[in-house]
């Protein structure tokens, strides 16, 4: 079966989505023909943040930074669940062009 995904790299969904594909093909016995395609989730992110992860996806978002790791530590849940370390407390992404 092919599938086409566009997906940019410093997503943490489109990594969970991707170990959730593979399960669910591997379990219905589908092989997978996938076509990778670049997606800039963020043109507007600089290069390099000169603020946490968390603040500068407060500022975008218009949300508390509590509320921002709040929603990084059920990403870290989920990734979990699907074998992944997301170490978002680290994490310093910029631009992906």
């Amino acid at each position: 079966m092919r599938v086409d995904i566009w997906s940019d790299v410093v997503c943490p969904f489109c990594y969970i989505g991707k170990k959730r594909l593979e399960a669910a093909a591997k379990e219905s016995g589908i092989e997978l023909e996938v076509h990778w395609h670049s997606f800039q989730l963020d043109p507007e992110a600089p290069v390099r943040q000169e603020v946490s992860n968390s603040e500068r996806l407060a500022q975008k978002y218009g949300r508390s930074v509590a509320e921002v790791e709040d929603m990084q530590r059920n990403i870290a849940a989920m990734a979990k669940q699907e074998g992944i370390e997301f170490n978002w407390e680290g994490a310093n992404s910029g631009n992906t062009l």
